[in-house]
This record gives C-alpha cells, structure tokens and sequence, in this order.
C-alpha cells in the first residue's frame, strides 16, 4: 500500500500501475520512473531494474548511489519519485510557452510537499 505521499506523487506523475508496495510493485515503479523520467542510464543498463531479487536490489542500490541519494530506506522511494518530478519539471521548462501545459505544472509543483522527507 503505498503511503500518502508516494500516492500523491505517482498520482502528479501520472503513474499507469497499481502500487501495491511490494517488491514486484517497486520494480515495475523503479524500472518506470528510469525509463520514462530520470533516464540517467543506459537502457541496457536498466535490465536488473526490472524484476525484484538479489541483482534488483543490488541495482537499486547503485541506481540511487549515482543519483546522490541521501536517505536510506522507504524514503528512498519517496526521494526517488521527487527526483522524478524534479525531471518532468525540467524537461518541460525549454518547451515553447503555448507547449506548456500550465495545469500539469502545477500539479507536479504541488506534488512536491516540503515535509515528506522529514
């Protein structure tokens, strides 16, 4: 189940999946914001980021380090999807004025709530 915060943010990302919080509902979620947000490694350096076990978690772990990510855990997740936010906000900001959709950027900047790392 996920908590307030990773529903508000899945729900500003336009998530297309179920998060159940289990370790094959956190795959699909890492995988996803890899492929379609962050996109900071190579696709075929995605692939352990796909199914959940020993060599997922092993590339989650690298993953996050390469992003700088400061907090361990459940906030990991939370951190990760800001990240992800964080992305979609900057891939639009060189986009032509009429191609802005202002209502979308206020949801992600909405989505980003001060306190969820706290």
């Amino acid at each position: 189940m996920a908590t307030p915060a990773v529903a508000r943010l899945l729900a500003a990302l336009e998530y297309p999946f179920a998060y159940a919080g289990d370790a094959a509902g956190t795959a699909t979620l890492v995988s996803w914001v890899e492929d379609r947000k962050v996109r900071m490694w190579e696709i075929d350096q995605r692939t352990a980021l796909r199914a959940p076990g020993p060599a997922f978690d092993a590339a989650l772990a690298s993953y996050l380090g390469e992003l700088e990510c400061p907090v361990r855990g459940d906030q990991a997740l939370v951190w990760l999807l800001h990240e992800a936010v964080k992305c979609e906000l900057e891939d639009g900001a060189g986009a032509p004025p009429a191609q802005v959709d202002p209502a979308r950027v206020a949801a992600l900047c909405a989505a980003l709530g001060g306190d969820d790392l706290a």
